[in-house]
């Protein structure tokens, strides 16, 4: 799951779909959302993990001391943030 900001989302999903590693954008208003960003869930194997991580660090720009995404890794075991 990645939040990201919706002036990023274009060029993160792109480069996913291109990589051929699923993506869906969520539809939501207001609450956390309100502030231009967006909810992507991400669906890619284990062994790609690092992958699309490696995508969203390249396409979700840096502005200020934050970065672009916030992202992290569901698993059986627990979510883990990235």
């Amino acid at each position: 799951m990645v939040v990201a900001r919706e002036m990023d989302v274009e060029g993160v999903t792109r480069a996913l779909a291109a990589a051929r590693i699923s993506v869906t954008k969520l539809g939501a208003s207001g609450g956390t959302l309100r502030g231009g960003r967006a909810t992507l869930l991400i669906g890619v194997e284990d062994e790609r993990v690092a992958e699309a991580e490696r995508i969203l660090r390249e396409r979700a720009r840096r502005r200020g001391r934050s970065s672009g995404v916030t992202w992290f890794v569901l698993r059986p075991t627990g979510v883990v943030e990235v």
